[in-house]
């Protein structure tokens, strides 16, 4: 009976609805135009990239193919063709070992400086940090003073728990600047 009753009430309202609304006119136009845009879009943008790599390597490749031309210049045995020259390929290899050397040199000499540099500003460091013994008194100046102010705020309600929170500063905390002026403090009470 229930079921009954449910299924007469669907078909009721079935029959009352007002049908689906139409899609509107040209819309499947605008969502493929969109699509297509999106495409064109990406093409370009993968165009563009591609291009600008290619530009870099260019520039990288011209940058370091004009690195040594003394080298790229000269023929190493007379060329080719030719029969070695020996004493030409002996040269040229001391030429280049000198030439090694002088790099090698060069980089340790820049790995010396760097190792140094380093080192003087790890020095440097640890000459600017405080020791353990300043930042003891540090906190032992901070801890004084915040009994100071303590004291100062029990000496708006009453004099005689102030009196003693001055006279325990000055207890634990000797040769302070807070010890001082809890001293002061204790003598205008």
């Amino acid at each position: 009976m229930n079921d009954e009753r449910i299924e007469a009430l669907l078909r009721a309202a079935g029959q009352s609805a007002a049908p689906p609304p139409e899609p509107l006119p040209g819309l499947a136009e605008r969502v493929r135009g969109l699509r297509a845009r999106r495409a064109r879009n990406r093409k370009l943008a993968g165009g563009a990239s591609i291009a600008l790599v290619l530009l870099g390597v260019g520039i990288y490749a011209g940058l370091v193919g004009h690195g040594d031309r003394e080298t790229a210049d000269r023929p190493v045995a007379g060329g080719p063709g030719s029969p070695p020259d020996l004493e030409a390929i002996k040269a040229e290899i001391a030429r280049l070992d000198a030439e090694a050397q002088r790099r090698q040199q060069a980089v340790r000499k820049m790995i010396l400086a760097d190792a140094a540099r380093r080192a003087i500003a790890r020095v440097q460091a640890e000459q600017d940090a405080p020791s353990p013994i300043e930042l003891v008194q540090i906190e032992r100046e901070k801890t004084a003073f915040l009994l100071v102010d303590r004291a100062e705020q029990i000496g708006a309600r009453a004099l005689g728990p102030a009196a003693a929170e001055y006279r325990r500063v000055l207890e634990l905390f000797p040769n302070t600047q807070a010890a001082r002026a809890a001293e002061e403090r204790l003598k205008t009470l």
